[in-house]
């Protein structure tokens, strides 16, 4: 694992939003290694990005530019300059099939109806990449599945919130430590 990509939407009008548990994993991961301040914008890949050595291993975090939809061409520019196969990159994002604060990790499989994820697919010609899926609940209000997704969390999911994006920094830095074969092992399904 090279590349952890976090999805989410560029702007200030998003950042609290359930689309962008991706990018709030990557930020909490970023300050757990005292890198929170080491960002940098890459016009040429088209993403915010973040390198780093862990365990004598370098990383790099991705935070596409490209909004939701587009999030492939970010993703597939970066991983075809550096020569990342798809194995090789993990990818953080919210799924709302799951219940909010559940984490479910697998190395392919489809996108799920989830459009950043069928970028990616479409882009890399592959679904062979590891995938971080972080449920943010079920549209339980009467508002379209655009929205509630844009939509910020409720005070009352705040706590909920926290400990996943948490649960989720830890999990990847377990795969940093062990590899994602050890881990996939030992924590698949749980």
């Amino acid at each position: 694992m090279k590349l952890l990509v976090g999805l989410g939407n560029i702007g200030e009008k998003y950042e609290h939003t359930r689309h962008n548990l991706g990018f709030m994993v990557l930020d909490s991961l970023a300050r757990k290694n005292d890198l929170d301040n080491e960002w940098r914008q890459e016009d040429k890949f088209v993403s915010t990005i973040l390198s780093f050595t862990h365990m004598n291993q370098s990383y790099t975090l991705l935070k596409p530019s490209t909004f939701m939809n587009n999030s492939g061409h970010a993703v597939q520019s970066f991983a075809s300059y550096y020569r990342i196969p798809p194995e090789e990159i993990l990818v953080i994002y919210d799924d709302i099939s799951l219940p909010i604060g559940t984490l479910r990790v697998r190395s392919e499989g489809s996108a799920g109806g989830h459009n950043g994820v069928k970028s990616i697919i479409e882009s890399l010609g592959s679904d062979k990449f590891i995938r971080m899926r972080l449920g943010i609940g079920e549209n339980q209000e009467s508002i379209s599945t655009e929205d509630y997704v844009l939509s910020s969390f409720h005070p009352s999911e705040k706590k909920e919130i926290e400990k996943i994006i948490e649960k989720a920094t830890e999990n990847i830095l377990l795969m940093m430590e062990n590899g994602i074969e050890k881990y996939l092992s030992t924590h698949h399904g749980k």
